[in-house]
């Protein structure tokens, strides 16, 4: 059930590795020194804020799963009549 977002914090994190790096000799004329490392900024900014987000949202599904919040929903919903599958 959390496995798309485990597999998210694992692709920002390969990510992040990879920022930084200097550009490649083969586009040196090609692609601007200083337009390369706004661009890296942005893409470490983004990427930050994208692994806040994963942990946060693990966090709070793990929370919610381990301190039984889906028994608890689920009683909730039987009480609305909403048990039917259609």
């Amino acid at each position: 059930v959390g496995v798309p977002e485990v597999i998210s914090l694992i692709a920002a994190l390969l990510q992040r590795s990879r920022i930084g790096s200097p550009l490649p000799s083969e586009l040196q004329g090609i692609y601007d020194q200083e337009e390369y490392e706004a661009s890296n900024r942005y893409t470490l900014a983004k990427s930050n804020l994208s692994l806040c987000k994963s942990v946060f949202d693990l966090v709070i599904f793990f929370g919610f799963w381990l301190l039984g919040g889906f028994p608890w929903l689920d009683g909730i919903c039987v009480g609305l009549h909403f048990n039917e599958i259609f």
